[in-house]
């Protein structure tokens, strides 16, 4: 009997020998929450999201195990200044977020702002920026770029899912006469989708670009930051993000 139970001792012992190594190598998890941005990140997990798949080959870099969470942008920024996630994937910079969040050195990709109307429009973005009849449709919990805060026309806040889709299509509809995004590449993407390359057209803000960041926590910024900078600096030598 005893020598039975030195034998099933031994078992164990070597049972977790062989498993140490397994254990040792589980990487850490990295929990980063996303929302919708087409064409970066699709709310369909059926279709493969740019940033995603970059945002893997980083994470890979760093020996980290991404866990995605899709979330609305205002719960996500609520959740990270809470410390509830590591990161929000794509997110862009202004001063608020700055005093909240950590910023790394270089943003992921840098974004072309828009002013959206249509294509029957004659008016310069210029003569569009005085024109205090202007309907300006936008995302209250967005990017807004200088000259957003600079238009004399009102302001038309779009809430909850899909801003871009939503807010495109009551343009199209008149019940707006224009829409701003910080992203062309975006309103590029949703004019093609849904056939409305001639009815609507983009206005490039002038003198304006947008950078996006993967952006951090405070508390996980103190581990994370350093790793994520050298992987995303890494990966851009070699292969900057898909535009």
């Amino acid at each position: 009997m005893i020598s039975i139970c030195r034998n099933f001792t031994a078992i164990k012992l070597l049972l977790v020998l062989w498993l140490l190594p397994f254990a040792c190598l589980a990487q850490p998890k990295l929990k980063i929450g996303y929302f919708d941005i087409p064409p970066h990140i699709f709310a369909s997990k059926q279709t493969p999201s740019p940033a995603i798949v970059y945002f893997d080959q980083i994470a890979k870099l760093m020996q980290r195990q991404p866990e995605y969470l899709h979330v609305p942008l205002p719960r996500l920024l609520q959740m990270l200044e809470q410390h509830q996630l590591d990161a929000i994937l794509l997110l862009a910079k202004n001063s608020a977020r700055q005093q909240m969040f950590v910023y790394p050195k270089w943003p992921m990709f840098t974004a072309t702002p828009v002013l959206v109307v249509r294509a029957d429009n004659p008016f310069s973005i210029a003569t569009l920026q005085q024109d205090p009849t202007l309907q300006l449709g936008l995302w209250p919990g967005g990017y807004h770029s200088e000259f957003v805060k600079t238009i004399k026309g009102q302001q038309v806040p779009i809430s909850g899912d899909q801003i871009g889709e939503r807010g495109l299509n009551m343009l199209v509809q008149g019940r707006i006469n224009a829409f701003f995004s910080p992203d062309q590449l975006s309103v590029r993407y949703l004019l093609q989708k849904n056939g409305w390359e001639t009815q609507l057209k983009m206005l490039p803000v002038p003198n304006e670009t947008i950078e996006i960041y993967t952006v951090f926590s405070k508390k996980s910024a103190v581990e994370l930051l350093p790793p994520y900078e050298k992987a995303l600096q890494t990966l851009q030598e070699t292969r900057p993000y898909p535009l």
